[in-house]
C-alpha cells in the first residue's frame, strides 16, 4: 500500500514538472513569435507643444463639483419622462453595474 502511494506521488510530481515545462515552453514560443514588442523596449518621441487659441484644452487635475448639479444629473438619468413613451430611463439601458 505504501509503495503504491509513493509511486503515485512520484507520478504526480512528474506530471507537475511536465506541466511547468510545457507552459514555460509555450510562453517562450508565444513571446518569440508575438508581433508585439516587449514593454521593456519603448521608444519615446519628443513632441513640441505650442500655445494656440484652440478650444481643446487639457483636463484639469481636479474638477470642482457642484453638488446640486450632480443631484440633478442623477435624477435626470433615472427619469422616465425623457423617453418617447415614458417607460424607459437612461439607467434602464446604461446600468452602472455593467460599466
Amino acid at each position: 500500500m505504501r509503495l503504491l502511494s509513493a509511486i503515485q506521488r512520484i507520478q504526480r510530481r512528474i506530471y507537475i514538472l511536465a506541466l511547468i515545462f510545457f507552459v514555460s515552453l509555450f510562453v517562450l514560443l508565444w513571446l518569440h513569435f508575438s508581433p508585439f514588442q516587449p514593454s521593456s523596449v519603448k521608444t519615446t518621441k519628443l513632441v513640441e507643444v505650442t500655445q494656440t487659441n484652440e478650444s481643446i484644452r487639457p483636463i484639469p487635475p481636479e474638477i470642482a463639483l457642484d453638488l446640486s448639479k450632480v443631484a440633478l444629473g442623477e435624477r435626470l438619468f433615472q427619469d422616465v419622462r425623457l423617453s418617447n413613451n415614458h417607460q424607459k430611463s437612461c439607467l434602464s439601458c446604461h446600468s452602472f453595474s455593467l460599466g
